[in-house]
């Protein structure tokens, strides 16, 4: 009696699970979808509102997306929007030619920040994909403790250049784990923003700058996004700023 209770109890919410997800689902894909006809018809500015309720609301944003609204808000004159839409799409897929395309929005608008190098190129790609570099060094150290442990049931002669092999993977996983790369950024996103070089409004100023520069976010503080100017420490408000996350 209770098995058969508990088993109608989880197959209820499963299905309140799914009632609430499929919808939500359905809904993104037909937004998108009109957001697409718009922008086929070159009915920028509608298509525009449209991905941008969906990137606030559903948080599902395709790359294509972000390509179509960095172009919109290009065309707009809008390079600060432009350069984020941008901005995020590179988190996404690391390209030359997106690399290419904010450095040129940046040098029209005389913007800093956006210089790239092979560092920041692997950096990006190192945040997306050490867990599968992880993953394939975890799974081969297994299988080749797996294949030495079986020699030794056995009796067969394990060479030491496999224990060796072991400890480099293990050595190579706890390595990765421990590296700490900071590369986040963030866009400043008003104009007159003041960088003070202390994270408080009574500290001195460093700088008045306009939106649209890149800094590089070392850290966080209250209110306040520590980063440099110039090669020297400034604090900027985190309502000032985008974060590229």
């Amino acid at each position: 009696m209770q098995a058969s209770l508990t088993k109608k109890i989880t197959l209820i919410c499963i299905a309140l699970i799914i009632s609430h997800i499929f919808p939500q689902k359905a809904l993104a894909v037909s937004s998108i979808q009109q957001g697409d006809s718009l922008f086929a018809k070159k009915n920028y500015t509608q298509a525009l509102a449209i991905y941008e309720d969906i990137m606030q609301k559903q948080q599902e944003v395709s790359s294509a997306m972000l390509l179509k609204m960095a172009f919109i808000t290009e065309s707009l004159g809008d390079y600060t929007r432009s350069l984020h839409y941008l901005n995020l799409y590179y988190q996404r897929h690391p390209s030359q030619q997106a690399a290419i395309k904010m450095n040129e929005i940046a040098m029209r608008n005389n913007l800093i920040g956006y210089d790239y190098s092979d560092w920041d190129f692997f950096l990006i790609f190192y945040q997306r994909y050490y867990l599968f570099v992880v993953l394939g060094l975890s799974l081969l150290s297994l299988w080749m403790l797996a294949g030495m442990i079986r020699k030794k049931i056995r009796g067969t002669f394990v060479a030491g250049r496999h224990g060796l092999a072991l400890i480099f993977f293990l050595g190579a996983i706890l390595a990765i784990f421990n590296l700490q790369f900071n590369n986040r950024k963030a866009i400043v996103s008003e104009d007159y923003s003041y960088l003070m070089n202390a994270p408080s409004a009574g500290a001195r100023l460093v700088r008045v700058i306009r939106k649209g520069h890149r800094v590089n976010v070392q850290g966080e503080q209250d209110i306040w996004i520590r980063t440099e100017w110039a090669g020297k420490p400034a604090f900027i408000r985190k309502q000032n700023v985008w974060l590229i996350e």
